[in-house]
């Protein structure tokens, strides 16, 4: 009897690490389904309504498809681009869908973004160690990004903050939103780094960095005499 309790338990507990994986495994395949797959399936809709209505529309020419391709900052910042058209199109898709009318119906369709192709990338960048240090001084969290959306962006390491993943290149920061995919983007923006007038009890110097672009601001103390020397050759003239 104890031994059919035993192996009844053993069953239970099988199963539920076999839910538990399978759920992990199917999760990373979200954002392909719903920017490749579901994408996809709304364009025929289109493309059905298009045929019945006797217009003329070639949804070959907004469908989203993934090409293998080398990963390099322009690369990146395309997907990053083709998400965002993927999401237009979307919201104007769902649109479309609800018209009668023949004319707003074509207008909708004229609207949409062509040009969905998404890379797929199997490297990481080789980020400039100098553009990225201050990150680190300011003891920003350094992660990948989970197994799919490293397919879109990288196998590199990117700083994280406010559920947002970014590396700074070229006075470019490359912002990955896991929350939101489709908020990511490349943003033109400037590091500051000040000296704050005010002091710890035992006199430690306070640096902020501030990227006014992405409403970002991080203090620390500083106590080392050569990260204070660096931090101060970072500090622009007003």
């Amino acid at each position: 009897m104890y031994y059919s309790i035993i192996i009844f338990v053993l069953m239970i507990v099988c199963l539920i690490i076999y839910f538990v994986f399978s759920k992990k495994i199917k999760m990373p395949t979200r954002l392909t389904e719903f920017v490749v797959d579901k994408y996809n399936k709304k364009l025929k809709k289109l493309a059905a309504i298009s045929k019945k209505n006797e217009i003329n529309f070639d949804e070959k020419i907004y469908q989203s498809k993934i090409e293998s391709e080398k990963l390099t900052l322009d690369n990146l910042e395309k997907n990053i681009k083709t998400l965002k058209k993927i999401k237009k199109n979307t919201d104007l898709i769902k649109n479309a869908l609800a018209l009668t009318n023949k004319d707003e119906f074509e207008k909708a369709l004229s609207e949409l973004a062509a040009g969905c192709e998404l890379f797929e990338f199997k490297d990481e960048l080789k980020i400039s160690e100098e553009d990225n240090k201050l990150f680190e001084v300011f003891d920003f969290k350094k992660s990948k990004l989970d197994f799919e959306m490293q397919k879109y962006f990288g196998s590199q390491d990117f700083f994280v903050h406010d559920e947002k993943c970014f590396f700074f290149e070229n006075n470019k920061a490359y912002v990955i939103d896991t929350k939101n995919v489709f908020k990511s983007d490349v943003v033109n923006c400037e590091i500051k780094i000040i000296e704050n007038k005010e002091k710890t009890e035992e006199k430690v110097p306070i640096f902020e960095l501030k990227i006014s672009e992405l409403n970002l601001s991080k203090k620390i103390q500083v106590p080392q005499k050569n990260i204070q020397n660096y931090l101060r050759k970072k500090i622009k003239p007003n």
